[in-house]
């Protein structure tokens, strides 16, 4: 491991020799190579390998791990400057932008379809339960259908009632956060042990909260079956849904009891669809007997996506999972990286 993180910048830095060969080749075969317009190929950016692309260094054999690609980015950042380009599996480039100007002039400029490369695995497993997903869902979608749905599913959460009506179960959520923290740093070390786990559930409560219009109770220590399940669905979701991305993709060309990678994202998936139906089904049922009008929130983002005419009961359930496992991450990471 020591000789491998050792010779990170020498197999970083053969990237360069590679457009050098390139030009020998050129010049070996008589035809000058046009370098008076660069393109995405320009770019500096680690060893790209045929089929492979740069994933070999997260591989057994490389220095880093998906775990911490954050030091993977270090390295990039300081051997190629602060535009890298990463290939990954079948050589497909990837843009990385570490200068703040940079990405606020991207952010500046977006078109009205911008487009975005679909998790694969996801979109596999959507069309795999067709009978729940009416469509490939908003971040897999590009063109007029991701701006339609964007255009129904994204005004609750940019709403400033919406946020405010937010405020009080937020600040209880962030108490209960402090009250964690003083109880397990009351050591002789000083020391929070399980931080990042804990920042995590809190996240989870957080997002579940304000989705689900209720208190799933993620920092309890002891968890109900149906917030257990979440939090293990939840885990489980990612862990399969980032070897399926990052990984080899076996899963694409084999059936899918035969890949162990997509045989859990499909199980996990499945569950947390399942709990979060049913917590929306229990709401439905509930307004339909008592007129409970969703609970004591007039703003709250459940209520206005059933409540929206255009949208299909599957999209707001779908919707809802993907607010929870999108939102854990965002949080959790936001909350680490303070």
């Amino acid at each position: 491991c020591v000789v491998l993180i050792s010779l990170v910048p020498i197999l970083l830095k053969w990237a360069p020799s590679v457009n050098t060969i390139t030009d020998k080749i050129y010049d070996f075969l008589g035809k000058p190579r046009n370098r008076g317009t660069k393109g995405i190929r320009d770019i500096p950016g680690p060893l790209s390998l045929p089929f492979f692309g740069a994933s070999w260094m997260y591989s057994r054999f490389g220095p880093f791990n998906h775990n911490k690609y954050h030091e993977s980015n270090d390295v990039k950042y300081s051997t190629f400057g602060p535009v890298v380009r990463e290939e990954v599996l079948f050589n497909f480039p990837l843009i990385h932008l570490f200068d703040k100007s940079d990405i606020q002039h991207v952010l500046r400029n977006e078109s009205e379809y911008p487009m975005r490369p679909p998790n694969e695995a996801d979109v596999f497993y959507r069309r795999l339960r067709h009978d729940i997903y009416l469509n490939d869902g908003m971040v897999n979608l590009n063109g007029p259908q991701w701006h339609t749905l964007r255009s129904l599913l994204t005004p609750p959460l940019t709403n400033r009632n919406t946020l405010r009506s937010y405020c009080t179960q937020m600040n209880t959520i962030a108490n209960d956060l402090m009250e964690h923290i003083e109880a397990e740093s009351d050591n002789e070390d000083g020391i929070i042990k399980d931080l990042k786990d804990l920042v995590y559930r809190t996240g989870l409560e957080t997002v579940a909260t304000v989705s689900l219009d209720r208190r799933m109770g993620f920092l309890q220590k002891e968890m109900n079956a149906e917030t257990l399940l979440i939090l293990q669905s939840i885990k489980g979701y990612q862990t399969s849904s980032n070897e399926a991305m990052y990984g080899l993709p076996w899963w694409k060309y084999v059936p899918t009891r035969f890949s162990g990678v997509l045989t859990n994202l499909v199980f996990h998936k499945d569950n947390l669809f399942s709990v979060v139906g049913k917590i929306v089904d229990e709401v439905l049922t509930d307004e339909r007997n008592n007129g409970s009008s969703y609970g004591d929130n007039e703003n709250s983002i459940l209520k206005q996506l059933l409540t929206n005419p255009q949208l299909d009961i599957k999209d707001v359930k779908v919707s809802l999972v993907d607010y929870i496992t999108a939102g854990v991450d965002t949080i959790g990471n936001s909350i680490i990286s303070l």
